[in-house]
């Protein structure tokens, strides 16, 4: 459905139509809450928790890395990429009977069917080879793993060609003794036949796991104190993420008469150029996320490092909009808009894993992992609806009213408050990794 969405969205002419194609992909937006379920449930152990939920927002950096600078080069692909869409271009043939290159009837359709087709081999994978993480179903099977593991099979022999030689086995004498970490073992046990698979000591699951909870005992203080926390930052977060390249493709505007809150215009950039920025920006997110993050949560705690975090969400916010000051000034422009875009992404990258381990932590059972991370993905869905939308309705009365900054301090910096002091006023139950 997110792949149809996607090809919807990219093709469509009218405002209508766009809003519809983003309904549908809204409604098909619940891989996420996935995602982090089947981590949780594949992870057991606590102390591998953290590397294991940062795979996450890695990964995440990481396509938005490569999908900002392939959007904004895609974008328009006439001015773009003239050599393959523009007059002369190779790809510039007519969409209709007026002799119009497609390309200008669909200026945003390339960056949505590159979408779409990330989508569809993102499916093909799902289908072929994730098999079911939830305890005591692990076994089960269908058509589309035996294929994956047909075609799998199908692939190692064509790539091992060649002739097949039978593996050696270790034979025990009878003076053999293994040594394992001080403990001797007398090697007259039992040696497993060449067929016979080996038997794997699996941890014993404590009762915690496997223990039922009703669904009333699920919603208690600590994960409804974890959900309000995973919902608001998407409530600031998702408009930042949606108005910051609004403004920075807004054209400048003259400010000599400014004060030192009513001024206007943005940076006038192009789309290729906003594009390649942040993604440049995002690969010091990925670094971040690799070396830092995880050294500072060993230190101070996962809710520690979200607190960092969400301080530095206002002090971001208040200082993005004063970029339009330094619309004249190339090299100031660029260092403060560098400085700007590296702290959000910094407290971005240090928000996101931390409100999902602390929502993981928060679950009083393994088994409840699914429901709770749907919820907060439910809420998290809701936040991201309203977030922008609130965001741009504020964004465009401070264009009307000559105040640009108006969206950043009244709605932006307001949400990150309430989630700063939300994160004081809630049970501080999580623990420091181990």
């Amino acid at each position: 459905m997110s792949t149809i969405a996607n090809i919807g969205f990219g093709l469509s002419r009218t405002f209508s139509a766009l809003l519809c194609w983003r309904i549908i992909a809204g409604l098909a937006n619940g891989n996420v809450s996935i995602m982090r379920t089947v981590t949780a449930e594949i992870v057991r152990e606590r102390k591998y928790q953290t590397k294991a939920f940062l795979l996450l927002p890695l990964v995440f950096n990481s396509g938005m890395v490569l999908s900002l600078a392939l959007g904004g080069c895609l974008a328009e692909p006439v001015v773009n990429l003239p050599a393959l869409f523009g007059p002369q271009g190779v790809f510039n043939f007519s969409g209709n009977a007026d002799g119009v290159a497609w390309a200008l009837q669909y200026p945003y359709a390339l960056p949505a069917l590159l979408n779409a087709c990330f989508l569809a081999t993102a499916l093909v994978l799902a289908i072929l080879g994730l098999g079911e993480t939830l305890p005591g179903k692990e076994e089960q099977s269908d058509w589309g793993l035996q294929a994956g593991k047909a075609i799998r099979g199908l692939g190692s022999r064509l790539w091992h060609k060649g002739p097949r030689y039978r593996k050696y086995t270790r034979m025990s004498s009878s003076e053999d003794v293994l040594v394992e970490e001080g403990n001797t073992v007398d090697s007259h046990s039992r040696v497993p036949k060449e067929d016979e698979k080996p038997e794997i000591a699996i941890p014993a699951t404590t009762t915690a796991e496997t223990t039922k909870v009703p669904f009333r005992g699920i919603w208690t203080r600590k994960v409804v104190s974890a959900l309000i926390s995973f919902g608001l930052l998407p409530l600031h977060n998702s408009a930042f993420m949606h108005i910051f390249p609004v403004y920075l493709s807004s054209p400048p505007a003259d400010n000599s008469e400014a004060t030192f809150f009513a001024f206007r215009g943005g940076l006038g950039l192009r789309s290729a150029t906003i594009g390649i920025w942040l993604s440049v920006f995002g690969i010091g997110g990925i670094l971040l996320q690799l070396f830092i993050y995880p050294r500072l949560q060993r230190r101070i705690g996962t809710r520690g490092v979200f607190r960092v975090a969400l301080f530095l969400f206002p002090l971001t916010y208040l200082a993005a909009p004063y970029l339009s000051l330094l619309a004249g000034s190339h090299d100031a422009r660029w260092v403060f808009l560098g400085i700007v875009v590296c702290a959000q992404i910094m407290a971005r990258t240090m928000a996101i894993p931390s409100t999902v381990i602390l929502l993981t932590e928060a679950a009083p059972s393994k088994t409840v992992l699914g429901t709770i991370h749907g919820a907060g993905n439910m809420l998290a869905s809701l936040a991201r609806a309203v977030g922008p939308a609130v965001g741009g309705y504020v964004f465009a009365l401070g264009v009307e009213e000559g105040v640009i900054g108006l969206v950043w301090w009244l709605y932006l910096v307001g949400v990150a408050l309430c989630a700063l002091a939300w994160s004081y006023l809630t049970e501080d139950g999580s623990e420091r990794a181990v």
